[in-house]
C-alpha cells in the first residue's frame, strides 16, 4: 500500500495498491496504528511518500 508519513511519524494517508481484496481492510486497519520515527532532512522532520508491505501468515493450528 502507499501511505504518507507526517512530521510527527503518524500514519496520514493509505491506499491500497495491491493484494487480496479479503485482506485489505485488515491491512489497513492494521498499518493506521502504526507510527514510525520522522525522517529528518537538514535536521528538521518532513512529511514522506512511501510503500508499505504487509504480509499475512496463516497458521496451520
Amino acid at each position: 500500500m502507499g501511505a504518507i508519513i507526517g512530521t510527527d511519524g503518524a500514519v496520514n494517508e493509505l491506499h491500497i495498491v495491491s493484494g487480496p481484496q479479503a485482506l485489505q481492510q485488515a491491512a489497513v486497519d492494521t498499518v493506521k496504528t502504526w507510527s514510525y520515527r520522522p525522517y529528518l532532512l537538514n535536521n528538521q522532520p518532513v512529511e514522506v511518500t512511501t510503500q508499505i508491505n504487509v504480509v499475512f501468515t496463516l497458521s496451520s493450528h
